[in-house]
């Protein structure tokens, strides 16, 4: 199953992005911020930083940076189909 390829805090940023990526970008210290807020506790930036590096070079996400300097995040159609099968194996509430 696809979803033992990635780690808790990979799942966890997959569903951060997609919920940004529908308002806007979802911007590194934006999901930084909200990682911090689900888990209750800071997460470096440099483990975030290589955490998302890896992502994209495993072809999970995408990023570009804006003009502001800002780098942005959107999920790749392999991310959407790895979240897609986390969520559906998810179990109902």
């Amino acid at each position: 199953m696809k979803d033992s390829l990635i780690g808790k805090l990979e799942e966890r940023i997959l569903l951060i992005i997609n919920e940004l990526q529908i308002e806007s970008k979802a911007y590194d210290l934006v999901i930084a911020n909200e990682l911090e807020k689900q888990s209750g506790r800071s997460l470096g930036l440099d483990l975030l930083y290589d955490t998302l590096t890896k992502m994209e070079k495993e072809g999970l996400i995408t990023s570009e940076l804006s003009e502001g300097g800002k780098r942005g995040r959107r999920l790749t159609d392999q991310g959407k189909d790895i979240l897609g099968e986390l969520t559906r194996s998810l179990p109902d509430l």
